[in-house]
Order: C-alpha cells, then structure tokens, then sequence
C-alpha cells in the first residue's frame, strides 16, 4: 500500500483548519519555472524528472475510487506545474494522469501557469474530463508580461496564459484565475490581470497573498525595486514557530482584507465569485461550496469540512448541520486506504484546532460580502 502522504498533503493548521480537499497528484517533484516565491524550493532540489510510480500508484487508486461516491477531487498539482515546458510535451506523465482520472470518472483541478493546458493532447483529455463534469482549472496569473518575466522568468508570460483561458473557453472548459501571489505594491497590476481575466472569460478568481522568509522578501524587494515589506509590513504566518524552521511571514491581516476586498468587489462586478486561498478572510459562502471554487464546474465532488463550516454552524458538531457533499467521521470507512487515512489524520488534527481555540487567528479578519 502506498504511503497516504504521496496523495494528500500532512496536516497543518492551515491546511486542515481552511482547505475542503488535501488530495493532490504530482507527476515531477520539481519545476522549470524558477519562480521566485516558489514555496517548493524549501523541500526540493535537483533537475525535474517524471515520477513514475506515483502515476502508476494513481492508476491503483483511481481504479479503487471508480464506484465510490462522492469522490474526493484531486489537485494536479500542488508543488510543481503539471504542464512544464520540456519535459511535460516529452514525458507526458500529467496527460497520463489527466487520461486515468477521466478513465475512472475522478474529479480533478488543474493548476498551472503554462499554456500548454490549451493544446492537443491535453486539451483532448481535459475536454472530455469537462463534457462529464469532472475538471476544473486554475490559471495562475497576477502580474503583466514584464513582472512575470522578473519573477517567473521561465513561466510562459501572463499573456499567453490568457490566451490558453480564451481557448478552453472556447472549448467550453471551466476556469478560474488564481491571483497569485499577491504582493505588495502591486495592488494595481493585481487588479488589471484579474480583470483581463474576467474579461477573458474566467468562471472566478482566486485570491492567494505571498508567504516568504525574510530573506526571500529582501529579494524579491531587490527585483522588483521595491521595498515590499515597507509597503505594507509583515506578519508571521505560522501560528507557533517550528523547530529548526526558517520563519514565514506574509502581509499583515489589514492589508490583505484591502486586497481581498478590492478583487472580490471586482469579480462581483461580473457576476463571478471571488475565494480566499489559505486565508481566514474568505468571503462567506453557502454550505456545500469551497474555495477551489469546484461548485462551478464538477457536479459531484466529496468535500471535507472545515473551520468555515464549524463557525457557520455556531460551533456544533457536523452532523448537526451537515450534509452532502461532505464527508467525515464513519463516512471515512468507505473511501479507500490512502484516502481514508489522510481524512482521517486531518480529521484529528481539526479536533485539536478547535479544542486549543488556536483557529481563532486563522479567521480573523473575516471578509463579508
């Protein structure tokens, strides 16, 4: 049996306390893209090469997920981009992975910043996952061409990521735009992205603010001429230190409640909805909703509850108001072994979130709508 953590991210307050899915899918442990906020690089180091039997463990998992319901979606991915150029169109490990995920009717979100999303094969695979309502994806895009080529320099420019949105548009694919990361002073071109975007066609935006260590703000400072951190400060991002852990911090709680206002009024603008990536300021939403913002586009997906449920309910336990489509406590019991234990270990780690009142910060400030 493969180790659960292959498909699911470890608890953590942040993740377990505001994220309703911790699946992931992740054909390279590595990205070309060298952006420089890039998280990942804190774990991984080397040239980015196909895992290969992660996506044949996949292929064991998705058959085992065929007849369960709901089904649980699936990131692809979450610490490198499935699409790379020069290695995806030469291995093709995503596309396998995309073409198992539609052979086993297994929801997934695409997440990426390239634009090979919009060209056969693998528009082929994600229309046909679309046309069964079993794919959703995520553009990232929050700076112009000239920003991208500073901080993401081996990315495809945001305008061409604009153009693959327009074409699977086109090709009636749902997608949203993550406005990622936001930084700041760059409220501004945040902004015009976010609304070429909509203008685009994009279903929604997502909204995720940059997290760094004092050394990776001084250079992004240093890129982009700017002093971030004087900008706006900076706050810690974990709620504890971790041992032998290099602090983390993001911009503090004001300054993303602006932000986080100014695209959220701007996606209302259009009729689209606007969610919070790993932030306690999600804008209220209905239950059953996420903020993957996979309501939009996959008609059946299994949901695990979170600290917005438990305040939304007045702090009573799920069953008491919960329903479809989430999925915990004895429900965990039919879902498959790596499945299962990684809702369940989450599951835990929530309990004691809740019983330590150390949620509190993770939702504050709330943004209302």
């Amino acid at each position: 049996m493969v180790d659960w953590t292959v498909f699911a991210i470890k608890p953590s307050a942040y993740i377990t306390g505001l994220c309703y899915s911790i699946f992931r899918l992740e054909p390279y442990g590595l990205c070309v893209h060298s952006c420089t906020y890039c998280y990942a690089r804190w774990y991984r180091r080397g040239p980015p090469r196909p895992q290969w039997w992660v996506v044949r463990a996949w292929a064991r998992l998705a058959r085992s997920l065929e007849r369960v319901w709901p089904k649980p979606f699936f990131r692809l991915a979450t610490l490198s981009d499935p699409l790379q150029q020069g290695v995806e169109d030469q291995a093709a490990a995503a596309l396998e992975m995309l073409r198992v995920a539609w052979r086993y009717r297994v929801p997934v979100v695409v997440n990426t910043k390239s634009d090979m999303v919009a060209r056969s094969p693998w528009l082929d695979v994600i229309c046909a996952l679309a046309d069964e309502g079993l794919v959703l994806v995520q553009i990232s895009a929050a700076f112009d061409d000239g920003l991208s080529r500073v901080l993401e320099p081996r990315a495809p420019p945001t305008s061409r990521r604009l153009e693959a949105l327009e074409v699977l548009r086109e090709h009636g694919v749902p997608v949203v735009v993550r406005v990622q990361p936001l930084v700041p002073g760059l409220e501004e071109v945040h902004l015009r992205v976010a609304r070429e975007a909509l203008e685009r066609g994009a279903l929604g935006l997502i909204g995720e603010s940059v997290r760094e260590t004092e050394q990776g703000f001084r250079e992004m400072s240093r890129l982009l001429g700017l002093d971030v951190a004087k900008r706006a400060g900076l706050e810690p991002y974990q709620l504890a230190e971790v041992e032998g852990g290099t602090p983390l911090y993001h911009p503090p709680a004001a300054w993303r409640r602006r932000m986080h206002r100014a695209l959220y009024d701007l996606a209302r603008g259009y009729g689209r909805p606007y969610a919070v990536c790993k932030d306690g300021s999600q804008p209220w939403h209905e239950l059953g909703r996420d903020c993957c913002l996979t309501w939009l586009a996959v008609r059946e997906r299994a949901l695990r509850p979170t600290l917005h449920e438990y305040v939304r309910l007045g702090g009573r336990q799920w069953p008491e108001g919960l329903g479809h489509p989430y999925v915990y406590g004895d429900m965990v019991k039919n879902y498959p072994g790596p499945v299962a234990k990684a809702l369940r270990a989450h599951e835990r780690r929530l309990a004691r979130l809740i019983a330590g009142r150390a949620w509190a910060r993770l939702l504050e400030p709330r943004l209302e709508p």
